[in-house]
């Protein structure tokens, strides 16, 4: 037989830390060359950006991770009596993102995110050259060889092509 009142009670501990979630949210942007990063929609499309890599700083322990995030979220849905999907461009959840390392999120919940700095290192024009730089940045810092990173895996898809169409800034 089920308590209801304990189930009230996790109930509530769950959509207080659902609030708690959103408040805290909008507390750190991101920053890109020491200026708050902002730009709308219709700025991310004007400038041909794909997306960024960036690093959070946890500031209470100096540990940082690197990675990479997409600004433009693309959706392709079937329409009855077509044979082409239709595709819709939509902004992506970056404003709100704290990466993906299990660790981190743990590290931003537990600390706050008050304690965490978040910076664009690259904004990017093409996916390619935002996996390229995303790695590029991980082996110069060697992210997997110290617990200076929370970063546990380092994972990218990448082809010469991608590389080739971005020349210097390609370079190690």
């Amino acid at each position: 037989m089920v308590n209801l009142a304990q189930h009230a009670s996790v109930a509530s501990k769950k959509s207080k830390m659902q609030e708690d979630a959103r408040v805290i949210n909008t507390t750190m942007n991101w920053m890109y060359k020491e200026k708050e990063y902002a730009p709308t929609f219709e700025e991310i499309q004007a400038d041909g950006l794909c997306g960024f890599v960036y690093i959070i700083t946890n500031q209470l322990t100096g540990r940082k991770y690197i990675g990479q995030k997409k600004l433009i979220s693309i959706t392709r849905r079937k329409v009855k009596g077509k044979t082409r999907r239709v595709t819709t461009k939509s902004m992506s959840n970056w404003q709100d993102y704290w990466g993906s390392s299990r660790t981190l999120l743990e590290d931003v919940e537990k600390f706050g995110k008050e304690h965490f700095t978040r910076e664009i290192l690259d904004l990017c024009e093409a996916k390619g050259l935002m996996n390229y730089l995303e790695l590029k940045y991980q082996m110069e810092r060697n992210v997997l060889f110290t617990d200076d990173y929370y970063n546990g895996i380092v994972n990218i898809r990448l082809n010469e092509t991608a590389i080739r169409n971005y020349g210097d800034r390609c370079k190690f």
